[in-house]
């Protein structure tokens, strides 16, 4: 089936909807994105497609806001590495950490199906939200400009390991009603 498909030349970049991007990098980057599925009070949303950011920070204005998270299915992870191993040579994954989700898991079952078709490579981006974006970002522009595929793989690592995040919460109510934080 693949093998009548034309594929690019070039390296596909996949992260989950735990990275935010400035509106229209996904696009102008050509970053592929799996997005996880958002719970609140009951009400199940496609993170970033069926609820934006903002409509999400709003409903958390509810103190009864009950806000949860679950990865992306494994069906969805194989549909996204199927239609780019049918484009792409090769695609680097990069996701939110395994310790918070088992997204990566689900991403490397989903890539093992396809693995025989081309070079694959699931990392754990150890952030979420915008440092994660930034990371992501930096791979789509090394894959942009042909950089190939274990020096991107080394960058990221390196940025990884380079990346340290400085956040202040006004309050840690919604960290602990998510399950992400416990007192």
């Amino acid at each position: 089936q693949h093998s009548t498909l034309k594929r690019e030349q070039g390296i596909a970049i996949l992260t989950d909807s735990g990275a935010d991007f400035p509106e229209g990098t996904v696009h102008y980057l050509n970053i592929h994105t799996v997005p996880l599925q958002l719970s609140i009070n009951g009400n199940t949303y496609i993170d970033k497609v069926s609820i934006s950011s903002e409509e999400f920070f709003e409903q958390l204005k509810n103190p009864d806001a009950k806000p949860k998270t679950s990865q992306p299915s494994l069906g969805d992870f194989k549909r996204q590495y199927d239609y780019l191993m049918s484009h792409y040579e090769s695609i680097i994954a990069i996701h939110i950490p395994k310790k918070s989700s088992g997204t990566l898991n689900t991403s490397q079952k989903a890539a093992d199906t396809v693995a025989h078709l081309g070079k694959i490579s699931i990392i754990d981006c150890k952030n979420v939200s915008a440092s994660q974006g930034l990371i992501v970002m930096q791979a789509a522009r090394a894959a942009q400009a042909g950089m190939p595929h274990d020096d991107i793989v080394n960058m990221i690592n390196t940025s990884i390991q380079n990346t340290q995040v400085v956040m202040t919460l006004a309050d840690l109510e919604y960290a602990v009603q998510g399950g992400r934080l416990s007192l």
